[in-house]
């Protein structure tokens, strides 16, 4: 069971924080967001999201 759980969180959350990142990067590009000029904002939440990632 200890294995399972290790591999989930070793594996499993830098997917989600990669994935996430990635989601953010697309959803940047959406005419809605660029109306209020929220790119931006979108594009650093991934980038932050992405450093986060690398440590």
């Amino acid at each position: 069971m200890e294995f399972i759980l290790y591999f989930v969180f070793y594996f499993g959350l830098p997917f989600l924080i990669i994935g996430t990142a990635l989601f953010l990067f697309i959803m940047a590009a959406l005419p809605k967001i660029r109306n209020k000029n929220l790119s931006f904002v979108m594009i650093g939440l991934g980038v932050n999201l992405f450093t986060v990632a690398q440590n």
